[in-house]
């Protein structure tokens, strides 16, 4: 039995008022690079949708750039099944799992989001 703490990060891509969503990206990326360098074990991402001030509305389309910035830190999120054809969310994921195999978490949300 291990006693180590594995810690992750969940990010939903919160948008400073002072900052562009661009930016947010950016931040989002630079948190994800010193997550690893650090010996985090994942980089999670929330998705939300129609939420004012939050970048992180999709999971399948952010988290390539994360793995294509990083090389050990697993990469995913949740994604709201409501809002996607299911073999749509198979076919993407299992895109990101072909480029960053080993590497890659999924997470199943039922809600509908923030309509």
């Amino acid at each position: 039995m291990s006693n180590k703490l594995t810690l992750s990060i969940l990010d939903i891509g919160p948008i400073p008022s002072n900052q562009s969503a661009s930016d947010c990206f950016n931040s989002m990326l630079e948190l994800a690079k010193l997550g690893e360098r650090l010996g985090y074990h994942r980089y999670w991402l929330a998705e939300h949708h129609n939420v004012n001030a939050v970048a992180a509305s999709h999971t399948a389309s952010f988290a390539p750039v994360i793995g294509a910035a990083t090389s050990r830190i697993r990469i995913g999120g949740c994604i709201l099944l409501a809002r996607y054809p299911p073999l749509l969310v198979a076919e993407q994921m299992g895109l990101v799992e072909a480029c960053f195999p080993g590497r890659v978490n999924l997470g199943i949300g039922r809600s509908t989001g923030a309509d």
